[in-house]
């Protein structure tokens, strides 16, 4: 039996129209709630994955002279937050907070270490951004050396 030739068939061709303004809404819309919707689990992620690491990354020594210290509370009743400043001599101003970063549950012991006119060095972590009132915060005190007595 003769082989009959191939015949030429030509590509299938689509209706394919280009997105409209109406159709681009739509999709913008549907993404929108999409972010939305997995907002409470993206955050934490994100958070995670990026905040924690860039923070970590931050954590120094540093040296400084404690010139005077405070207690900072927010809030009220049950709702009631503090946390600890410290004025150095060379003009800086450390926090010392509890860190979730580092597992570090102590900052009221860390306070307590530091007396003014001591001369401390510490591992801190984090930025100083005034717009924020964010602080470096003494995560470790490694050693104080006291310049004037106890009283």
């Amino acid at each position: 039996m003769p082989k009959k030739p191939l015949e030429k068939t030509s590509a299938p061709t689509t209706n394919r129209r280009l997105p409209t303004w109406k159709d681009l809404k739509r999709k913008i819309k549907d993404y929108v709630y999409l972010l939305i919707i997995l907002s409470p689990v993206l955050i934490p992620i994100l958070t995670a994955v990026i905040y924690v690491p860039c923070y970590r990354a931050s954590l120094k020594s540093a040296e400084f002279t404690v010139d005077r210290r405070e207690r900072v509370t927010t809030g009220s009743g049950d709702g009631v937050k503090s946390y600890f400043l410290v004025w150095s001599k060379e003009g800086e101003v450390f926090c010392v907070a509890d860190s979730w970063s580092f597992l570090r549950f102590d900052s009221s012991d860390r306070y307590g270490k530091l007396r003014e006119a001591s001369h401390v060095t510490a591992r801190v972590a984090g930025w100083r951004i005034p717009f924020f009132s964010w602080y470096r915060n003494v995560l470790v005190i490694e050693s104080t050396i006291d310049k004037q007595p106890l009283e």
